[in-house]
């Protein structure tokens, strides 16, 4: 395996890792948005309840602890695509970083190429 047959693979190799990475964050961004719906989805069950005199009191401590929960969805969802964001930005840079390197090695080829053409 020559250098331009190295570059070509460890560029490729960079560009499935960052492929992954985005698939990954994506699934994981895509079920902590459906915890969040359903902590916010339980909170709003609660608040309806509370209006009903026993039934408020009984889950007083459970509407908090669904504030809490629902915060907690939120903080994971906004996380998870600010990590989203920055690993498609890499996998725009790895895409980019492949590219040229099949350029300049493409080149590279047809250089040599055209010696051996012009020496035979």
């Amino acid at each position: 395996m020559g250098l331009s047959e190295t570059a070509r693979s460890t560029a490729q190799a960079k560009v499935s890792e960052a492929e992954a990475e985005v698939a990954r964050l994506q699934n994981e961004l895509n079920q902590a948005q459906l915890d969040l719906d359903q902590a916010n989805a339980t909170g709003d069950l609660l608040d309806s309840a509370a209006s009903i005199p026993v039934v408020g009191t009984l889950t007083e401590k459970a509407r908090g602890d669904s504030g809490v929960d629902a915060a907690s969805a939120k903080a994971k969802v906004d996380s998870l695509t600010a990590e989203l964001s920055s690993a498609e930005t890499k996998l725009s840079v790895a895409r980019k970083a492949l590219s040229a390197v099949e350029s300049v090695t493409g080149a590279a080829e047809s250089a040599v190429d055209a010696v051996k053409d012009a020496t035979e």
